[in-house]
């Protein structure tokens, strides 16, 4: 697996789409934070997590950057994951703020929509 996590492992997960990486990554990490910006999605993915019972996934809605931005702050994570909401696209800074919040030799993923 190319982000190397294992039973211990703590994600940061930005935007959750269809919830297939999030229950992926339950299945296999101790704790995934999923922060999803687009109202209609959370709705969607509380209903589908409840339903799947994903106990280890702590999951919020977050409107803009900087309710990411106060999420994070003081956490430290062994991976992030930027499914790259609309208001993160031209932010180096946040993603700079995203990079200090990993653990040393930790991986950030960040998917690029194909233009």
């Amino acid at each position: 697996h190319f982000l190397e996590l294992d039973s211990d492992s703590t994600v940061l997960q930005i935007g959750g789409g269809f919830g297939y990486t999030t229950f992926s990554l339950s299945s296999m990490c101790k704790r995934v934070f999923l922060l999803e910006p687009d109202m209609r999605q959370y709705a969607f993915l509380k209903q589908r997590m409840e339903e799947d019972g994903c106990e280890n996934v702590v999951f919020r809605h977050v409107g803009n950057q900087a309710m990411i931005e106060a999420f994070v702050a003081g956490k430290v994570f062994d991976a992030i994951i930027v499914e790259e909401p609309p208001f993160l696209r031209r932010s180096s800074a946040f993603y700079e703020t995203l990079i200090r919040s990993l653990k040393s030799g930790g991986t950030i993923y960040i998917a690029v929509q194909k233009r």
